[in-house]
């Protein structure tokens, strides 16, 4: 090859390196970035899908707790005249009439918590009632001076859940801070996990509370007592998944 050709020649293939290379580059770059945009629109389908079911699940499980709600309008009916006025054997009857187990499956007990104001003599109210298994959690005898009684008196069925009568709950943080906000906003109030008190004493589970006001009226100083659903986990997990 002439001499005069040789540097050109080197040059040209110096030249079509470079742009062998910078091809090459751009290639691996859009090859990247379609890769990251390919991972990015599956990543949005997939939540897309997870979302969806999702809101499924906690619409269908909020669905079912809305029945428990329902139960309880219910059984907060019967309170709202004159609660001092429903026996054990008319809450029975109540209870009965519903067919509280079929009808709301996952409950495992229904049952009405009366609220006896702090003026008034809490033995006396408990005579009155035939309630005499009076009792605390914190192991004290009576309320702190000043402080209102919060007894459960009525339940069904009576036969799993005899040990809770006469339970104060405000003894108990859990149950007694549900209380105080079904109390406080008139809403159903659902408790922290506690353990029940029926005759499996190593069952755990959750209360519902709705507040029951005197004739209707809805006001924090206004309740008389909340009436309750008692769910226990397994059971309610059960009927969550169905």
């Amino acid at each position: 090859m002439p001499p005069a050709l040789i540097p050109l020649s080197s040059h040209l293939r110096r030249a079509s390196y470079r742009v062998v290379l910078v091809v090459l580059i751009i290639g691996i770059l859009l090859s990247l970035a379609l890769s990251l945009w390919v991972a990015h629109q599956v990543d949005e389908q997939v939540e897309g899908r997870f979302e969806q079911l999702s809101t499924r699940q906690v619409e269908r499980i909020r669905g079912r707790l809305e029945l428990f709600v329902y139960g309880l309008k219910g059984s907060r009916g019967i309170f709202a005249e004159d609660p001092e006025a429903i026996t054990p054997e008319r809450f029975l009857s109540y209870a009965r009439s519903r067919n509280l187990g079929r009808e709301f499956p996952g409950a495992i007990g229904w049952g009405y918590i009366e609220r006896i104001p702090a003026t008034e003599n809490l033995q006396a109210h408990l005579a009155r009632h035939d309630l005499t298994g009076y009792f605390r959690l914190d192991k004290r005898n009576a309320p702190e001076p000043g402080q209102d009684a919060w007894v459960l008196r009525l339940v069904e069925p009576l036969s799993m859940h005899r040990h809770a009568l006469g339970l104060d709950v405000s003894s108990e943080p859990a149950r007694q801070a549900t209380a105080f906000t079904a109390m406080q906003t008139g809403l159903v109030a659902l408790s922290p996990p506690l353990q029940l008190l029926h005759d499996s004493p190593q069952d755990t589970g959750f209360l519902l509370m709705l507040p029951v006001h005197y004739r209707g009226l809805a006001h924090p100083a206004n309740v008389s007592g909340w009436v309750f659903a008692s769910l226990r986990t397994h059971d309610l997990s059960d009927f969550l998944r169905k």
